[in-house]
């Protein structure tokens, strides 16, 4: 809610108004990591490989929107991590919605972080002198906002950023 000495911040309209109105102001790195993993006979028989969880956090802080995308990718002989955040800065104060939002995570933010996190598990994967994995390309449509996580899982998949010497 503004109080009456601060005016409402007009509304963008879609996805079109918002990339007129954004540029892409960095690419940060949040995580980025290969280890070997050794799995038990038992596990292997459990498991399909390969294995992977993706996530996506999307948060705003004055101009800045924040759009962070995180892929653990496991197969039999390493698991990877690349966790990396498109900021937009955008040009005017306005508002945008949740479902732009959304919709510009999906059309805009994964497709220009896409390349930094494939790069990332495959620099990963070489240095481990591991089998590279090659992530297929994904075509405009293919990715979608899954459903909100709760606290809980948030904090779990991008609240790891202590370091591990404490």
């Amino acid at each position: 809610m503004h109080s009456p000495a601060e005016p409402a911040r007009r509304a963008v309209a879609d996805i079109h108004e918002l990339l007129s109105l954004v540029d892409l102001a960095d690419m940060i790195v949040f995580e980025e990591r290969g280890r070997r993993i050794e799995w038990t006979d038992e596990e292997v028989a459990k498991h399909d490989f390969p294995m992977t969880s993706n996530s996506l956090g999307i948060s705003s802080a004055g101009s800045a929107h924040y759009f962070r995308f995180r892929i653990v990718f496991t197969d039999r002989g390493a698991e990877y991590v690349a966790d990396f955040c498109a900021q937009y800065d955008v040009s005017e104060d306005v508002s945008v919605s949740d479902e732009i939002a959304t919709d510009f995570a999906e059309r805009v933010a994964f497709m220009a972080t896409y390349p930094f996190l494939r790069a990332s598990i495959f620099g990963s994967a070489s240095r481990l002198n591991q089998p590279v994995p090659i992530l297929g390309l994904v075509k405009l449509g293919d990715f979608h906002v899954g459903e909100t996580m709760p606290d809980s899982d948030v904090n779990e998949a991008f609240g790891d950023n202590v370091s591990e010497l404490l």
